[in-house]
């Protein structure tokens, strides 16, 4: 599992632990085309991720979160279910 918004993630393993689901990996980053950061809004959503940015107030107004790519998290492990939630 992914889950990029930190609040989102505390109540994902939260659950995962309350229901002893142990084949689940979590990974706190969001899934992008390239490693790097991304600044996350939430506002009434689960929010949108977007580039960094080079402004102060954009960054500053938002969470900066990690991202990574598919490729580079799995590092060549077979899976064998894949489910996509989009945002953005």
């Amino acid at each position: 599992a992914f889950e990029p918004n930190p609040e989102n993630l505390k109540l994902f393993l939260s659950s995962q632990v309350e229901s002893k689901l142990s084949n689940i990996e979590t990974h706190g980053v969001a899934v992008d085309e390239s490693s790097g950061l991304l600044t996350l809004s939430v506002s009434h959503s689960n929010g949108v991720s977007k580039p960094l940015g080079d402004t102060p107030t954009r960054i500053m107004g938002s969470t900066v979160i990690p991202a990574s790519t598919l490729d580079a998290t799995l590092n060549g492990r077979k899976v064998d279910f894949l489910k996509i939630d989009v945002e953005g």
